[in-house]
């Protein structure tokens, strides 16, 4: 399995960015991956960056995955290129497509940022991404189209140039009807980091506490006090596509098994997807795309759908924590630690 991420983890930005990635991680047979960081550049190549943060992720878990700075200009229009964006930027679009040419088998993309980048690279080279491209997971917009949605606003015209394209685009709706909603069209929901993490004693435990602190101090060193993990133990998440990455990898039916389980309870799908239309807001009106359905989530149980996305996280980071540990019975076997960043 291939995935291109597009996010916009870095340190100042929304913490969800972080279970996401994990989520990413934590994918059966996950073979490659590359990663695209939204936002501007030198923010995420910075010390508090995406790309260090990142970085010391696929450390843990012993992969070298490419990772890329996407675009940091609007779009001008649905059809635009990205070629307001400094050519160091420009660049790595151009590098998105030759991983796309040379990445062996279909890709799947999931977005939980602007698609700025996204577009851009589609407008370059629209028959490679539909050649290569099996499915595009867009957590972006409002169900009900009442508002622009954070990822939606980044980059209007760029939400615009995919959901209308050929492209094989699932859509996640964040809100259902303006900022903070939730419904049976949404995938907002919340929930407290001790619902989460159910280990403060391990390096995974670390990564999130020492990013969520935005440190700077050397990472091997850093030391939290019991108050620190008090606060961060008690903080609450805003949370929204972790447990629709299910799909990509074809756990979803077992992961509802076990959830259902351990709940003892027996649902039928926590989330569906059914055939919608495409529709944006262009000032104050509201256009539809003609001709143009896509598959758009539905939650039949939205009751329980919190709950199995707690669960999920705890799922994923029960897989990191099985990757990290054997990177490190790894190098424990060579008397040795990972090189030095």
């Amino acid at each position: 399995m291939h995935v291109l991420h597009f996010t916009d983890l870095f340190t100042d930005g929304d913490f969800d960015d972080y279970f996401d990635l994990a989520g990413i991680y934590a994918l059966d047979r996950l073979e490659s991956a590359a990663i695209v960081l939204d936002g501007d550049g030198d923010q995420q190549t910075g010390p508090r960056g995406g790309s260090a943060a990142l970085r010391r992720f696929q450390r843990l878990i012993g992969r070298r995955d490419p990772f890329f700075i996407g675009l940091n200009r609007p779009l001008r229009s649905p059809d635009d290129p990205g070629s307001d964006s400094p050519p160091e930027l420009q660049r790595n679009v151009e590098k998105i497509l030759d991983w796309l040419e040379t990445v062996p088998g279909p890709v799947t993309v999931t977005v939980v940022s602007s698609l700025r980048t996204l577009a851009a690279a589609y407008n370059r080279n629209p028959a490679l991404l539909q050649d290569k491209i099996e499915r595009v997971l867009v957590v972006a917009g409002d169900a009900a189209v009442s508002y622009q949605e954070w990822n939606v606003a980044l980059d209007a015209s760029a939400y615009r140039r995919i959901l209308s394209s050929p492209l094989p685009v699932w859509q996640v709706p964040c809100f259902e009807c303006g900022l903070w909603s939730s419904g049976p069209h949404s995938a907002y929901f919340t929930a407290r980091h001790s619902e989460l993490f159910e280990r403060t004693d391990d390096a995974l435990f670390r990564w999130y506490i020492y990013r969520f602190y935005q440190q700077t101090d050397p990472y091997e060193t850093y030391r939290w006090t019991p108050a620190e993990q008090a606060d961060f133990l008690a903080a609450t998440r805003n949370l929204w596509s972790v447990p629709f990455f299910t799909i990509l990898d074809g756990s979803y039916p077992d992961l509802l098994q076990q959830f259902d389980r351990s709940t003892g309870r027996s649902l039928n799908d926590i989330f569906t997807f059914e055939p919608g239309p495409v529709r944006y807001r262009a000032g104050e009106r509201i256009v539809t795309v003609p001709d143009r359905l896509i598959p758009q989530l539905r939650l039949p149980e939205p009751d329980s759908y919190p709950s199995f996305g707690k669960f999920i996280i705890r799922h994923n980071f029960a897989r990191i924590r099985r990757k990290i540990n054997a990177q490190e019975e790894f190098f424990t076997s060579q008397d040795g630690l990972p090189p030095a960043e």
